[in-house]
């Protein structure tokens, strides 16, 4: 499944953070992307829910990926099973005064899958900015199709 933050969000819901456009003084557009994205601003968090059935994988497309960002994603009763901060995947330099938020090497998607074996399910994310913004985008999540097997008893 590939969707952007707003057709995510109409189906999910979500809860403070804000759908934009553009740029502006604090958060800046994912490269490349013309399209609405969500915004987490300083100090705010946000959350969606996958609803039903869970994933096994979820990757976004994160834009100017900062040291402070963080995306937790908790299992289906709302267990953290992961956090990932952007000490984990932001370039070095995305904090110094005078980095470009758009510089590609800012501008990243961050893929997490869960072991189909374990049986575990994504039951939704939820995104933090300590500073600054989280920006992110082309939101894309996995069920991979379970094997079926012949009835042993026909």
């Amino acid at each position: 499944m590939r969707a952007g933050f707003a057709r995510m969000i109409a189906v999910a819901g979500v809860a403070v953070g804000a759908l934009v456009t553009g740029s502006a003084n604090g958060w800046g557009q994912p490269l490349g992307d013309t399209t609405q994205y969500l915004m987490v601003n300083s100090g705010k968090e946000a959350a969606v829910k996958t609803g039903g059935q869970g994933f096994d994988g979820v990757s976004l497309y994160c834009g100017s990926a900062d040291t402070c960002n963080t995306l937790s994603v908790p299992d289906m009763a709302g267990h953290v099973l992961k956090t990932i901060t952007g000490l984990d995947f932001a370039s070095p330099g995305a904090n110094a005064p005078g980095s470009y938020y758009n510089d590609p090497k800012y501008n990243q998607y961050v893929t997490y899958t869960l072991d189909s074996l374990t049986g575990q399910k994504i039951g939704g994310l939820k995104f933090a900015s300590g500073n600054t913004a989280f920006e992110l985008d082309m939101y894309r999540s996995s069920t991979p199709p379970r094997p079926r097997f012949p009835n042993p008893l026909r």
